[in-house]
């Protein structure tokens, strides 16, 4: 039996509705079913190079639950120093369980969440009885990037914090009202996975930090990408007098309200953006 718990990373993804689906299987198994044998792990943070994730992920076994076979995660986790022990990819998940994925959609199907968390978990309970998971070693694709607009928004899709998914749903709202943008998928920009390091290059940023390591900013930098405007979620909450969701894995009202005030600044960016352009 190992020692220390089983890190759990997910890729949640910005772009992709499987990056939502493993987000929510990754608080399942370190909040509900395997809480006292594992431990979250925040890509972002990982990707930014906070010390603290970093020496993480060098001193315990990770599992990894990817969205799709792009497995963002995994390669941020490489990139850092470390070592994946096994890899759960959603859309595997799905085809087993006979489960149609729309990937337009915002909402996550909550029963496919739960199975890859069960998934994962199993997996969990191996690796801490000393089992050594074997990867498979075949080649991992590329991301697909769509590339809309002329500016980036880059949200943080943070784990550790409840503020890290409002960042993302702001993201979403803004992308539901219209407004056109390239809608960075963070850990796929991490993970050199696409051509997203192109888009941030060759565009200006907007970039949505859901705590003070400000790990989208910080990525999107190292990415020689340049930050024409940042949104710090925490001094928007001050400035609106909005509420932090309580539950990191149900926003909830306070949830929606943050993601509607990150929306509304986006907006109000682009549009700013776009008549400084016309002049």
């Amino acid at each position: 039996m190992v020692e220390k718990k089983v890190a759990v990373g997910a890729c949640t993804g910005y772009g992709h509705y499987l990056g939502s689906v493993a987000r929510r299987a990754e608080y399942h198994v370190v909040d509900e079913l395997r809480k006292d044998k594992s431990v979250l792990l925040c890509p972002p943070a990982l990707a930014a190079g906070v010390e603290e994730d970093v020496r993480f992920i060098k001193e315990h076994p990770v599992v990894s639950i990817e969205g799709c076979a792009a497995q963002c995660q995994r390669k941020i986790v490489e990139l850092a120093g470390g070592h994946v022990d096994a890899v759960v990819i959603v859309e595997e998940i799905a085809k087993r369980n006979n489960i149609i994925i729309d990937k337009n959609k915002r909402e996550v199907d909550k029963k496919l969440a739960y199975l890859v968390g069960e998934e994962a978990s199993k997996i969990v309970d191996k690796i801490y009885n000393g089992y050594k998971e074997v990867l498979p070693s075949y080649g991992i694709p590329r991301c697909q990037v769509c590339v809309q607009g002329d500016v980036c928004v880059v949200p943080c899709t943070g784990m550790g914090k409840a503020l890290g998914g409002a960042a993302r749903l702001g993201g979403f709202k803004a992308e539901e009202r219209g407004c056109v943008a390239t809608y960075v998928c963070l850990p796929s920009l991490a993970a050199k996975s696409g051509k997203y390091e192109d888009a941030v290059k060759n565009m200006p940023s907007i970039t949505i930090d859901g705590c003070v390591e400000k790990c989208a900013s910080k990525i999107v930098q190292s990415s020689g990408g340049k930050i024409k405007n940042r949104i710090f979620v925490p001094k928007l909450l001050k400035d609106k007098g909005l509420k932090p969701p309580e539950n990191r894995m149900e926003l909830g009202e306070e949830g929606e309200a943050v993601g509607k005030g990150i929306a509304d600044e986006i907006e109000k960016f682009v549009a700013k953006m776009k008549v400084e352009e016309s002049k």
